[in-house]
This record gives C-alpha cells, sequence and structure tokens, in this order.
C-alpha cells in the first residue's frame, strides 16, 4: 500500500499540467465557458446582478437566466428551466448544466454547429423520439417555444451516462450525456481547483453541530478483538470507509486510542464528534503547481465533502515511521475524484490540539484513478 500511495502522488504531478492554459477574465465570469456564451448572446451590457431576461432572437417565451457569485462574476447562464426548489430536489449542477447546454447549443446558430457541438460533447439529443442529427422537422428554438406548462421531466443515470427527458403536449425533448466533470460543471481544471479553494475557505468558519450515530452491533465484525463496521470500497479492499470498536461493559466505542494508532486515525475520518478537535492544514496543490494553503476544521471539511462525496480511505506508514492516511473521495455523480494525504506521527495524533498536514489534489478524472489501481 505504501507504493501504492507513493503512484497516486507522482501520478497526480505529472496529470495536473493538463489543462488548457487559457486565461479566465476574473472580474466577470467564473469561466471561458460562460464568458464565451455571454459574448454569444451580443447584449450591449450585461445585468450585473441575478436576472431572468428574454432574449427574442433566441426563443420569444423563454427566460434566459444570469446568476452571479459572491465575488460578482457570472457563475451561471442558460435558460430558466427549473426553479430553485427543484434544482434543490434533484441536482443543482445537473438542473444547471441543462439550463446552459440548451442555450448553448441554440447559440451554435444552425443545425450543423449544433450537430457538431453534440459530437464534441459526446451527447445526444432526440426530437420527438427522433435522433437530430438524422432528418427532423423541428428546429431547437421551435421545440423550446412549444415547451409549454405542465411539463413532465424524468431525469436518469446509471454507470456514468445520464438522460434528461421533458415531456410536453404531444411533444417530447431528450438529452443523453455522459457524466464528466468538465461537461456537466463547464468548467476547465484550473477554473474548478480555483473555485474549490473558495468554497472551502467558504465554510472554514462555520459551526457544525452534529453527533456521531449509534452503531448498530449485528452489523459489526470481530476480528482480533476488534470490532468493524463494514463499509464501501473503492476499487480495492484497502480503500474503504469501514470504522473500527472495541468493546465495553456498557456497549462499543469507536476507536481512538494509543493501542491503535492506525484505526484511531483511520477513524477521524468518519467521526463527527473526533473531528471537532482537529485542524486540516492544507496544501491545494492545484493546476500549473500553484499550492495555496488553508487551515479548516477537520469536522467542517468532511461535512462540506460529504454532501456530494463518498469517503473512502487507508491507513499506514511512511518511509519516516509516521502514520499516513490516504483520502480519496469519489462524487457521487460525476465522474471525478479528490484525494487527500495526511500524515502525523503517533504521538502528536493523541496530543490536544491535532493539526493534520495534508496535501489535497482535486478534480481528479475517475479513470485514471481506477487504471492507477487496476
Amino acid at each position: 500500500m505504501k507504493k501504492l500511495l507513493i503512484s497516486f502522488l507522482l501520478f497526480y504531478l505529472c496529470f495536473s499540467g493538463s489543462a488548457s492554459s487559457l486565461s479566465r477574465n476574473k472580474e466577470q465570469y467564473v469561466s471561458r465557458k460562460i464568458q464565451q456564451m455571454a459574448e454569444m448572446l451580443q447584449l450591449h451590457t450585461l445585468p450585473g446582478k441575478d436576472t431572468l431576461m428574454v432574449v427574442p432572437s433566441l426563443v420569444p417565451n423563454k427566460d434566459v437566466i444570469f446568476a452571479y457569485n459572491g465575488k460578482g462574476e457570472l457563475e451561471h447562464l442558460g435558460f430558466s428551466l427549473f426553479s430553485k426548489e427543484v434544482k434543490d430536489m434533484l441536482d443543482s449542477k445537473i438542473c444547471n448544466f441543462l439550463e446552459r447546454i440548451l442555450l448553448e447549443l441554440l447559440l451554435q446558430g444552425d443545425r450543423e454547429g449544433i450537430c457538431f457541438k453534440l459530437k464534441e460533447y459526446r451527447m445526444q439529443m432526440y426530437m420527438d423520439g427522433v435522433d437530430y442529427t438524422q432528418k427532423n422537422l423541428w428546429t431547437l428554438s421551435h421545440l423550446l417555444k412549444s415547451m409549454e406548462m405542465p411539463v413532465n421531466f424524468v431525469f436518469k443515470h446509471e454507470a456514468g451516462k445520464a438522460s434528461a427527458l421533458w415531456s410536453f403536449g404531444t411533444h417530447s425533448l431528450q438529452l443523453d450525456f455522459p457524466l464528466y466533470r468538465e461537461l456537466i460543471e463547464g468548467t476547465d481544471k484550473k477554473e474548478s481547483d480555483m473555485e474549490l479553494y473558495d468554497r472551502i475557505q467558504g465554510v472554514s468558519f462555520m459551526i457544525i453541530d452534529c453527533e456521531d450515530e449509534d452503531v448498530n452491533v449485528e452489523l459489526l465484525q470481530e476480528k482480533n478483538g476488534v470490532y468493524v463496521l463494514p463499509g464501501t470500497k473503492f476499487e480495492i479492499k484497502e480503500l474503504s470507509s469501514d470504522r473500527y470498536y472495541i468493546k465495553h461493559d456498557n456497549g462499543f466505542e469507536l476507536i481512538f486510542h494509543q493501542n491503535y494508532p492506525e484505526y484511531s486515525l483511520n477513524n477521524l475520518f468518519f467521526s463527527c464528534t473526533r473531528s471537532k478537535d482537529v485542524t486540516l492544514h492544507l496544501k491545494h496543490r492545484q493546476y500549473g503547481r500553484f499550492t495555496p494553503e488553508i487551515s479548516i476544521p477537520l469536522v467542517n471539511f468532511l461535512d462540506f465533502m460529504k454532501k456530494d462525496f463518498i469517503l473512502n480511505c487507508h491507513t499506514g506508514y511512511d518511509k519516516r515511521g509516521n502514520l499516513q492516511t490516504l483520502v480519496v473521495m469519489n462524487h457521487k455523480n460525476l465522474n471525478f475524484v479528490h484525494l487527500l494525504r495526511v500524515s502525523v506521527s503517533k504521538e502528536k495524533l493523541f496530543e490536544p490540539g491535532l493539526v493534520l498536514e495534508g496535501d489535497f489534489y482535486s478534480n481528479i478524472p475517475q479513470h485514471y484513478i481506477k487504471n492507477l489501481l487496476k
């Protein structure tokens, strides 16, 4: 496993130079994609605040949504198809993608441009069940214009692919697409790394109120006096969300004891109670060897990640004899992961005011990691 840890890091240092080198306008746009689309709208000025606006030259009865972040950057642009409540219930990233991609397709200007963009993104579009790239009597703008309430929407995803279907009246519009981060978020690695850093900063001072759930003793498996609660696995059995317990007269306790240093460090990443008093000092190894640092309570970091990611980890020892944990954060829907490597001595692990030093690698395509592990 030690060789695996080293391979992960060496691999990623090589990978991190592969993103696009084009810069973005930080003062107005969150990404080059949004900037390009805004320019294609050919508006005299942008609204500068969250706005719904009809652009008659596109679809005369459909609002275009402009959404800005806290820094005044335009972060979302697309046809307004979902309410905030629906986005929260489904998946805001997927909903924003669908709103954005339909606008982006329409901005291509003609059928040939739309077909080219669909092929570039490895997408399929069907109008009334007919493949758009085949002979079709409808234009995209005409079909969107006819999309009036009530509209029935169905979203399905499986094995890295997804399908969105709108049914309205006697008509339907369907989009099939791969769940790649770059496509769904509309950002390259550099942009995503920077955005993620800002978001982690934003949650670093939040108060997290949580407690560990009681363990279901029926699920525990005894092994050499230690009771294991089996969790998920990521590709290999060593990377898991297993939790480790010891038995007392009054029940089972999550291990955090000097007699079990590996289990103790591993458990920190699955315990709200234990992680409250731990600080995580990160070196965020972003695209282009840019390495900003940030300190955040471990409980805040874990709470932030668990909303969209499944955490699995493995704890062992490095060459200097220090404890070392590799945490793989696998996105629940999209095909990418984050990696975190932390190191600490056995002595410091149990001292008050624990600070874990970590290297954080973000936005890695999932297939790179899977191929490496295989």
